[in-house]
């Protein structure tokens, strides 16, 4: 109800920013850390992987649209949710390494084709990829759609 709002009304977008929306909804990112851990912990190995994601899903989906056209918004988000803090929730979910700088690689893909499609087309293969690898996946195409503003 909340996302078919925000994505229908200037003024709620607004009122939305200023009842702390932004805080709700990162705090619930925060909440559900460790959901998307091999095997997942803090009560998260009770619910099912799918409702997890429709969840992830609809917080991007509610992030985006309440910076939609509202400048002021986008604003607010950048300088005080800060995307440092969310790119540190995300890391939280448990799908990530802890490693906050990766080695420089020498191998570079020479056909990028693949992954272009996985963006654009949110298709990952379940046989052939690990389950962590595949939750990072997921969650780079949300925050791809997020930067984009692709939600539909």
């Amino acid at each position: 109800a909340l996302l078919s709002v925000l994505r229908e009304s200037h003024r709620s977008r607004t009122v939305f920013r200023k009842v702390g929306g932004f805080v709700y909804i990162t705090s619930l990112l925060v909440a559900m850390e460790r959901s998307l851990s091999s095997p997942p912990k803090n009560g998260w190995e009770k619910v099912n992987q799918n409702q997890v994601f429709e969840l992830l899903h609809t917080v991007f989906c509610t992030l985006t649209a309440a910076m939609r056209y509202e400048p002021a918004n986008s604003h607010f988000f950048k300088t005080e949710i800060q995307y440092e803090k969310l790119a540190d929730a995300v890391r939280f979910l448990g799908c990530f390494s802890d490693l906050r700088k990766i080695s420089a690689m020498n191998v570079f893909p020479s056909n990028t084709q693949p992954f272009q499609r996985l963006l654009e087309e949110d298709v990952i293969s379940v046989d052939t990829v690990s389950p962590t690898l595949r939750h990072c996946s997921k969650l780079f195409i949300y925050l791809y759609k997020v930067a984009t503003d692709s939600f539909d």
